[in-house]
């Protein structure tokens, strides 16, 4: 769906939630902003391979995003979307303030076994999500 299809309103989903950028806790957060430096990027890397390896912590991370970021849930998780890539990168900036950018280029640092781990943690955190707020699988996209 383009945005242009919304002009009438016709192609409306009424299950998903709507809201402008600068309500999202992502944005305030800085989960869409550059880092120029490039020794600082390299450390934020680093802190999100860290995060992304270890299961307990991105679960705990992921868990503590629905509940810190309940907008930002609501407006991805209504939205199709690759919403693992997000929950991820939602993480590593909760806990570390590392942009969207730097966490996907961590991801590729992850061996295979890892990325199916953080893939299987981040399923689980979106599917209580999905269950609490009486979404079902209605709109799981991605």
């Amino acid at each position: 769906m383009r945005d242009r299809d919304l002009i009438d309103g016709s192609a409306v989903d009424n299950r998903r939630f709507w809201c402008a950028y600068t309500e999202l806790e992502e944005y305030h957060a800085g989960m869409w902003r550059h880092v120029n430096n490039e020794d600082a990027q390299s450390k934020m890397i680093a802190k999100s391979v860290a995060l992304l390896r270890s299961q307990k912590r991105f679960s705990n991370v992921s868990n503590a995003v629905l509940e810190e970021w309940p907008i930002s849930c609501k407006a991805e998780f209504t939205s199709p979307g690759n919403h693992l890539a997000w929950l991820g990168c939602a993480a590593c900036c909760l806990e570390s303030s590392v942009p969207e950018e730097l966490t996907r280029r961590a991801w590729w640092k992850l061996t295979d076994r890892e990325r199916l781990m953080a893939n299987g943690v981040a399923r689980l955190t979106i599917a209580r999500w999905l269950n609490d707020n009486a979404v079902g699988q209605l709109v799981l996209f991605g």
